[in-house]
């Protein structure tokens, strides 16, 4: 046989004597959580002048790896620690395709070496192409807009901004996955009837976030799970208590002023004078001075004008003003009359975009000159002392302007020479003259709170922290069962779909292929490890899913499994990066909403109402359903800009898809306890749709495990599907596993089929009916007749299939019904 590895476009030298077995699998029924991908035994490659030039003579022990980019093979020598594209060749005809991992480097003497290698298949590129990277790696910059009240609400149901622009992300009334929305949540900021606009957060579409990580590792998807309008409207939540702002946009609203200089004249004549000019800094450049984003004196002269909105510290100090009145000609006998006085005022005034004026801080002085007779050439020179300030967590628009004046007022009669106090106006008077000293300054200081209202919010601090691309895809796949094959035809197009559509019906016979010579060995499923399987999220540590936690020892919305078989004990745990978000209702309002508040030991078994119980925290990445907009009572969201609008929709998400009527629930069980008043309860769960089929079909005593030998070809492996179905003696069955196929060998190859009993599909939620409900009743099941459920019960759990239940006792902390089949 011709064998050939191409190894980045380059072919090995191969020996004749060269072994390679190669391992196919997408999923283990052992392990049904975990995905697999092909891999090859350990392969030994020679040491030829061709094959050192392709591995840039590695074995030479001071040999240092000339790279342009550490992140990319062959650029351009080969380094050890990243991947490069392998393909395998039998007889022109591909039998593997994937990377080449690098294992060991044996010098047997001075003239021979060989390298130890390992093959890895194509499922297995997009995890090393992601490495250990994080979804804060992904740049979500396009989706960056103003943080206003009218982005929040067109999200809901319309639009969002991309690109700066206004973009239409609903069709026909269902969310396109892209982009961003802005659900009703708690963080612990108000009793859930009054929202301010920066109490909303943007939460991350899932489909944007598997878009990007596809996009990032050089791949694409067919997925009509991916495509379908449910995955669209599963939503990432906002996770953080609060949003601060980087240094960097910290420093781009702040600015440093000093030195104000300033000599003028206030003009004033007879009698009644009030003569007002703006303080000027005139240094913003000569540190400590700067003003890097044109803030002072730009669009608005002597003042500051914010580029962003939010809370500022406004502080200064101005020194040295110095006043006089002088003479307009320059005589220089001069006198005060009776009454005579300045008033000197400093005043920081904002001004809104309607030109309507705050006086937010104000300095004042009085000089009274009536005992002051006669003057020199100048009437008298009058230095202010010093006046230093702080304007504190003001709320400042980007329209607002801010700015000093200085203002001098004079009353009662300054005489002239050659006037009379009779007629003190007889020739030119006097006017005020102002002058300014150094070791003055104006600057301000942006707080670092939450995001302004009518300011840019960055996409990207949205996304979790510490949360690895890889750790998200994977997990995705967890939730629903997906199943991730390689088209055959782009090797960097993976296909994906969840287990019950990933399979097809098209039949391949291998009958004339099975080594009747060798064992033909049947495992029934009791041969499985695990007598216990559970599905969960991961626990969090905020109120609701603590006080669950507490009352249920239980993981809220975690489903378990048990296989009847009294020969195994080990436990399987399916569990997922996401936490669980309990839903929870108020009896202040008809809304449900997903919170994130610290844990209260003094309201375990209430809901958290009044705002002085509530305190945020930063909790771990969730995953939600967004159902849009639901109706409710009236709810209001407020604009420090344009003050109140009120609502009676709001945009709903959680775990269930409606509070009142469900119809399918991202929990993986229906939880042992609810946080909200309903009648009905979907059993359309995570495990009932995606993982009870395959569950019930492999743990069926009637399901067996089959292993015998087969004369594979490369042909075989090359036509290889884990879709469809294998013929073998009549019988339909599953592929598996093919282990060790040796291409280059004669031998038969073990090969793992599985044959299923058909178990009974989930066939959706049935009627589940509370006729009088308290807050933390379930029903889990389908088909069930349940009548005068206790309403003052703690709660209550009713589980199975085909129950009739009736009149459970109203007085009991806890009852659970767990069985099929009786009447209670």
């Amino acid at each position: 046989m011709n064998t050939e590895i191409i190894v980045n476009n380059q072919s090995l030298q191969l020996t004749e004597d060269l072994s390679m077995a190669f391992t196919y699998s997408i999923s283990d029924i052992r392990q049904p959580e975990k995905r697999q991908t092909d891999f090859s035994k350990t392969i030994t490659i020679p040491g030829t002048k061709q094959n050192n030039l392709i591995f840039s003579h590695i074995y030479k022990i001071d040999k240092l790896i000339n790279t342009t980019n550490y992140n990319v093979n062959f650029t351009p020598e080969f380094n050890p620690n990243l991947k490069a594209t392998a393909k395998v060749y039998i007889d022109g005809i591909n039998v593997f395709d994937g990377v080449i991992q690098l294992l060991n480097i044996n010098i047997l003497d001075n003239t021979n070496i060989n390298y130890e290698v390992c093959l890895f298949g194509k499922l297995s590129n997009i995890f090393y192409n992601l490495g250990e990277d994080y979804l804060t790696n992904l740049d979500l910059s396009e989706y960056d807009h103003d943080y206003s009240r009218t982005n929040q609400v067109n999200s809901w149901a319309t639009s969002i901004k991309k690109n700066g622009s206004n973009y239409v992300n609903f069709v026909s009334g269902n969310p396109t996955g892209e982009g961003y929305v802005y659900p009703l949540a708690d963080y612990g900021y108000n009793n859930g009837l009054t929202y301010k606009v920066n109490q909303l957060f943007p939460a991350i579409y899932a489909k944007t976030y598997i878009d990007k990580i596809f996009d990032y590792a050089g791949f694409d998807y067919t997925s009509s799970f991916f495509d379908s309008n449910f995955f669209k409207r599963l939503i990432i939540p906002y996770n953080k208590f609060k949003t601060s702002m980087s240094q960097d946009e910290l420093n781009a609203r702040k600015f440093y002023v000093n030195y104000p200089d300033f000599s003028t004249y206030l003009n004033g004549i007879d009698g009644f004078i009030e003569t007002v000019v703006k303080l000027q800094f005139n240094n913003e450049t000569v540190a400590p001075a700067f003003d890097t984003n044109n803030l002072w004196n730009n669009q608005f002269t002597n003042g500051f004008k914010p580029n962003a909105a939010g809370y500022y510290n406004l502080k200064w100090n101005i020194t040295g003003i110095a006043v006089d009145f002088q003479t307009l000609d320059g005589s220089t006998a001069q006198s005060a009359g009776s009454g005579a006085k300045v008033e000197y005022y400093i005043r920081l005034w904002k001004e809104d975009v309607n030109n309507n004026s705050t006086m937010l801080d104000e300095y004042h002085e009085t000089i009274n000159f009536a005992d002051v007779t006669p003057f020199g050439s100048t009437l008298e020179t009058t230095t202010l002392p010093n006046y230093s300030g702080t304007e504190s967590n003001i709320f400042l628009l980007s329209t607002d302007k801010i700015y000093f004046e200085v203002r001098v007022s004079r009353d009662g009669a300054f005489i002239r020479a050659g006037g009379t106090p009779s007629n003190p106006y007889s020739d030119t008077l006097v006017q005020p003259h102002i002058e300014g000293l150094a070791n003055s300054y104006f600057y301000d200081e942006p707080i670092n709170t939450s995001i302004g209202e009518d300011t840019t919010f960055y996409m990207n601090k949205a996304v979790p922290v510490n949360v690895k691309q890889k750790d998200f895809f994977t997990s995705i796949i967890k939730m629903f069962n997906l199943y991730v094959d390689v088209d055959p035809d782009n090797e960097f197009n993976l296909l994906i779909e969840p287990r019950n559509d990933f399979y097809n019906t098209d039949v391949i016979d291998w009958t004339y292929k099975l080594d009747t010579a060798s064992n033909f060995q049947i495992n029934p499923m009791g041969d499985l490890e695990n007598k216990r399987y559970t599905f969960t999220y991961k626990a969090d540590s905020d109120h609701y899913n603590t006080v669950y936690k507490d009352n249920n020892d239980r993981i809220y919305g975690d489903a378990i499994f048990e296989v009847n078989n009294d020969f195994v004990k080990d436990e399987n745990k399916n569990e997922v990066i996401f936490s669980p978000t309990p839903a929870v209702g108020s009896s202040l309002h008809n809304r449900v909403i997903p919170t994130f508040l610290k844990y209260d030991s003094n309201n375990i078994n209430t809901n958290i109402t009044a705002i002085t119980q509530k305190e945020g925290m930063d909790s771990n990445i969730r995953i939600l359903y967004y159902s849009g907009l639901k109706s409710c009572g009236t709810w209001y969201l407020n604009s420090d800009i344009y003050g109140n609008s009120s609502y009676t929709s709001y945009p709903y998400a959680n775990h269930l898809d409606d509070p009142a009527a469900s119809t399918l629930d991202l929990n993986f069980g229906v939880p042992m306890q609810i946080f909200f008043q309903t009648s009905f309860y979907t059993g359309n769960t995570l495990y009932n749709v995606y993982w009870s089929d395959l569950m019930g079909s492999i743990t069926d005593p009637d399901s067996k495990i089959v292993t015998c030998y087969m004369n594979l070809k490369p042909t075989d492996i090359l036509q290889l599907s884990f879709k469809k179905l294998y013929l073998i003696d009549g019988n339909y069955y599953r592929l598996n596993k093919i282990f060790d196929y040796d291409p280059l060998s004669v031998k038969v190859t073990k090969i793992e089929f599985l044959k299923v009993k058909k178990a009974v599909a989930f066939s959706g939620q049935g009627s589940t009916v509370l006729p009088i409900v308290t807050t933390y009743n379930v029903v889990e099941g389908g088909l069930n007749e349940v009548r005068d459920l206790g309403a003052t019960s703690f709660y209550n759990l009713i589980e199975g299939g085909e129950d009739e239940v009736r009149d459970i006792a109203a007085t009991s902390f806890y009852n659970l019904v767990n069985s099929g089949l009786n009447t209670i």
